[in-house]
């Protein structure tokens, strides 16, 4: 698919003009020039082509030639978006990391604080003892 698209050098209408398969990359996913507003415009021109004929290939070619092209913004939007929801979850998941730290230092902080006064010296001694 998308070697017939470089082979043939699609170009796909968007409000910057025309753009290449390879600047769809990147594109946004939303807005104004955007992957959804490229694909949107394709499948308007698709269904302004009318009722595809089983006997005549009128419009036949243009037909494929845009159906590839929707197929191509699809796949690419289908791999935007599942890297869209990667970045999310990573984002969780590095926010629940960061709660977790802290949690731990606090549970560590009230260990230290419930020590004695005794028990505190003699481990700063111990520590200065190490560092000399």
């Amino acid at each position: 698919m998308y070697k017939e698209a470089l082979k043939n050098g699609y170009r796909y209408s968007s409000a910057k003009g025309y753009v290449t398969t390879q600047d769809l990359f990147q594109a946004p996913l939303t807005g104004v020039y955007s992957l959804d507003a490229i694909a949107q415009s394709i499948n308007k021109n698709i269904k302004g082509l009318g009722e595809e004929s089983f006997v005549a290939d009128v419009n036949g070619e243009c037909r494929d030639e845009l159906t590839k092209k929707l197929d191509i913004l699809k796949d690419i939007i289908a791999d935007r978006l599942v890297e869209q929801e990667a970045r999310k979850d990573a984002a969780k998941k590095k926010a629940r990391r960061d709660i977790l730290l802290r949690a731990l230092e606090n549970v560590e902080n009230a260990e230290l604080a419930s020590k004695s006064k005794e028990e505190l010296l003699k481990e700063l001694e111990k520590i200065d003892e190490e560092e000399y």
